[in-house]
């Protein structure tokens, strides 16, 4: 397992909506998480194009990869666009149903 506990969001160069969502995402549930941006000149180099097709997602589409490199969930295009889709994404693959809360007091009457 690597030491580096961020998870990874990679999308396609135009695909700036993911990127405003994942990030939304991350602030809102203080999961730590790097947004990439792929293809000719960025963040990750995609010299053959292949990118897409390997992670099965379209060119508006996003991949969330885990810590330890494993894809933990995919959208092929912006059509689920959305920081709650991201959130959901996000705390599944934790193994939360929802974002964990802050214990409330118990209210004795």
């Amino acid at each position: 397992m690597p030491a580096d506990r961020r998870y990874r969001a990679a999308r396609i160069r135009g695909a700036d909506e993911w990127a405003a969502a994942a990030t939304a995402a991350a602030e809102s549930t203080g999961i730590a998480l790097d947004v990439h941006r792929v293809g000719r000149a960025d963040s990750f180099t995609d010299t053959t194009g292949g990118f897409c097709a390997a992670y099965g997602i379209g060119s508006t589409g996003l991949v969330l990869v885990r810590p330890d490199g494993v894809v933990a969930w995919r959208a092929s295009d912006e059509t689920q666009v959305a920081a709650g889709t991201v959130v959901t994404a996000l705390t599944s693959a934790l193994g939360h149903a929802e974002l964990p809360r802050a214990a409330e007091p118990a209210v004795h009457s």
